[in-house]
């Protein structure tokens, strides 16, 4: 095995997956952080960083989505809610039926929550 610093690329591996390749295996990626510690270092702490960013980005999006459903009315959150049924059953059309099961789900456990009178509107 050899790793090419400034153009990791052009590094070789014989191993199955990048034999004869220009791809970066994990082979290379682990001879690389244990020759270089402290760039294995500077990698976990970007990733945990950008982690921590994409958390508080998710967070932010559904404060902005709560506070958009607190300021419906009632007869726009059924519409809002029927229009949401509409689109799960669209999605089962689409060839990824796991996100389409999943809206669906969400939106019949939202509509039986409603039935059922748990969600106060």
């Amino acid at each position: 095995m050899m790793i090419d610093t400034e153009h990791p690329k052009k590094s070789k591996c014989n191993c199955p997956h990048a034999d004869g390749k220009k791809i970066v295996c994990k082979h290379k990626i682990a001879l690389f952080f244990t020759a270089f510690p402290k760039e294995a270092d500077n990698y976990i702490t970007e990733f945990e960083e950008y982690e921590r960013e994409e958390e508080d980005r998710e967070q932010e999006r559904y404060d902005q989505i709560v506070k958009y459903v607190e300021s419906l009315s009632k007869e726009e959150l059924r519409m809002a809610l029927i229009n949401g049924l509409v689109e799960a059953d669209e999605s089962f059309s689409m060839p990824d039926k796991k996100l389409g099961s999943k809206v669906q789900i969400l939106s019949l456990f939202s509509a039986d929550l409603y039935r059922k009178g748990n969600w106060k509107i």
